[in-house]
C-alpha cells in the first residue's frame, strides 16, 4: 500500500483517490465582501517525497462554506481539512472587517483542528501556495516545519488558531500574528574574484520576524523584530523604529 508521511502521520494514497486533502488554507476577501479560500491539497499521483504531488485550488462564494464547497466541486472529491495545519489571513480579512466571521467559522468547524498554525500575509494568499520555495517543499510543509521542528523551545513567533480566538474574544480584543514574508532566493551566488547581478528567481523562502498585531481584527501595526515562539517579545534595532503603524505593508 502506497503511503505519505506527512509530519509524522501516514496518510493512504487510497485516501486521496476520494478526497482531497488540503495540507494549507488561505482565505481572502473581495471588496463585494466574497469569500476566496485558496487550499493547497495532496495529489495520489505525485512523489512520495514531501512537497511534491500537491495542487493549489481556489474556490470562491458569499460565505466561507460557499468557498469551500466549489473546490469540492472543481476537483470532484470531497475536500477534507483534517490534516490541514497551515492557514494563511490576507490583509483583505483585515481592511474589511471580515476577521470575526472568519475566526467564528474556523473555530466551531468540528474538522479543522484549532491547533493549526496562523499567519498574515500582505497580499493575496494564493501567492504564497502557489510559488515553489526554495528546498523543493510546498509552502504548506515548509511553513509548518519552520514553526514546528522545535516544539515549545521554537524561538520563532507562532500563534495558533485557539489562540488568535481567544486574543480576540477577550476584553482588550489584542491579539496578534506572525507576518508571513516571501523573500526571493538568488539565483546566482557571486563568485569571491567578481561581482555578478544577482537575478530574480521564482524560488522563494519565508521570513518569519515580523508580527502583526490586531486590535478586534483590525491593523494596529506592525512589529519588524519579534520572537519567542507563543510568547511575544519584541526586539528593537538602533537604525530604525520596530513599530510600524498602521499598514503592515510598510513592514517589508
Amino acid at each position: 500500500m502506497l503511503a505519505f508521511v506527512i509530519f509524522g502521520k501516514m496518510i493512504p494514497s487510497e485516501e486521496l483517490t476520494v478526497r482531497s486533502m488540503a495540507v494549507g488554507l488561505g482565505i481572502d476577501v473581495t471588496e463585494d465582501n466574497k469569500y476566496i479560500v485558496t487550499a493547497q491539497i495532496l495529489s495520489s499521483n505525485g512523489s512520495q517525497t514531501m512537497g511534491n504531488g500537491t495542487r493549489v485550488v481556489r474556490g470562491q462564494g458569499e460565505s466561507l462554506t460557499d468557498a469551500l464547497q466549489e473546490i469540492t466541486e472543481i476537483t470532484s472529491k470531497t475536500l477534507t481539512v483534517t490534516h490541514c495545519n497551515v492557514l494563511v489571513l490576507g490583509k483583505s480579512v483585515f481592511i474589511n472587517n471580515a476577521f470575526e466571521y472568519v475566526i467564528y467559522m474556523l473555530i466551531k468547524s468540528t474538522y479543522l483542528s484549532d491547533s493549526i498554525y496562523v499567519f498574515g500575509y500582505d497580499g493575496n494568499t494564493y501567492d504564497v501556495f502557489s510559488q515553489k520555495t526554495a528546498f523543493g517543499d510546498n509552502a504548506s510543509l515548509y511553513v509548518q516545519g519552520l514553526v514546528s521542528q522545535h516544539g515549545t523551545m521554537n524561538d520563532i513567533s507562532y500563534q495558533m488558531l485557539s489562540q488568535c480566538a481567544v486574543g480576540y474574544y477577550s476584553k482588550s480584543g489584542i491579539n496578534w500574528m506572525p507576518y508571513l514574508k516571501k523573500v526571493p532566493v538568488a539565483s546566482k551566488i557571486p563568485s569571491s574574484d567578481e561581482f555578478e547581478e544577482v537575478k530574480d528567481t521564482d524560488d522563494y523562502v519565508f521570513d518569519l520576524t515580523s508580527i502583526v498585531m490586531l486590535k478586534k481584527g483590525k491593523i494596529a501595526g506592525i512589529f519588524k523584530y519579534a520572537h519567542g515562539g507563543s510568547k511575544l517579545v519584541a526586539t528593537d534595532t538602533s537604525t530604525d523604529s520596530n513599530w510600524v503603524s498602521p499598514s503592515y505593508a510598510e513592514a517589508n
